[in-house]
């Protein structure tokens, strides 16, 4: 069985017909992103979410935050899977409680609600885990007491697994962290493997300026575990999808 997948921080939709056009273009069996949302979240006032299922793919979506009266409104992460694919299984990991808010003003970043969505899939009798993980959140790509506190909690669910695996997500920190090493335990991390050192769009993001004097920072990756064979592994380099850089992968088991 062979595998199209990309993993995408999709920053609420800003490019989203650029993600689109894309997304028909490539066909991609499995989608993992962050930062999908709706209504008053998205850039677009539109449901994301929706936006690519009507694509042709299945999903499910973590919802992590709304704001305070409006149902319609969303922030998570999702994976989407084509029909061919059966889900058998969804686990949410709160690493920060579901909340819905008032207002994002004053609110410090590293409070913000965080799951990893969590969903087992099956496909020619071969059954596998995907995870989508949306972690803390500051200003430097560091570790902090936080983003610590949520990997240990991430970590100790990572253990439970018993199925091959494809990890992805915007952990929000560098690979020389120890975040990073906590999960480099339970796979192969191929943004480290491939020696990425940058998956932020520097064209787009609203922090272009600090990113570029320092080169760029590596905080997204995807993980397999080891009964997935690589065949493919690319930075998205060229593509406005999103104020981060999509990473694509081709592998089978």
């Amino acid at each position: 069985m062979q595998i199209k997948f990309l993993q995408l921080n999709m920053y609420m939709g800003k490019c989203m017909d650029n993600l689109l056009a894309y997304l028909q273009k490539e066909q991609f069996d499995i989608l993992s992103f962050q930062e999908v949302s709706g209504d008053a979240i998205s850039f677009q006032k539109s449901n994301t979410f929706q936006q690519i299922c009507n694509l042709g793919y299945d999903g499910e979506l973590s919802v992590t935050w709304r704001y305070k009266g409006n149902p319609h409104s969303f922030f998570g992460e999702a994976v989407f899977f084509r029909p061919e694919f059966t889900m058998l299984q969804k686990t949410e990991v709160w690493l920060k409680p579901y909340a819905e808010l008032a207002t994002l003003k004053g609110f410090d970043s590293e409070e913000f609600p965080k799951s990893v969505l969590s969903v087992t899939l099956e496909k020619e009798g071969k059954k596998f885990d995907v995870l989508s993980a949306h972690l803390a959140w500051s200003p430097i790509a560091e570790d902090t007491p936080e983003k610590l506190r949520q990997a240990r909690i991430f970590y100790e669910y990572l253990k439970t697994l018993n199925r091959p695996f494809i990890l992805s997500g915007d952990f929000n920190v560098s690979p020389d962290t120890k975040v990073v090493s906590m999960i480099d335990e339970f796979g192969r991390n191929l943004t480290r493997e491939y020696h990425l050192k940058n998956t932020m769009n520097l064209r787009n993001h609203r922090d272009k300026e600090r990113l570029i004097e320092k080169g760029g920072v590596p905080v997204d990756y995807i993980y397999v575990s080891k009964e997935w064979k690589v065949n493919n592994f690319q930075l998205l380099e060229d593509l406005d999808l999103s104020d981060h850089l999509g990473l694509l992968l081709e592998c089978e088991i």
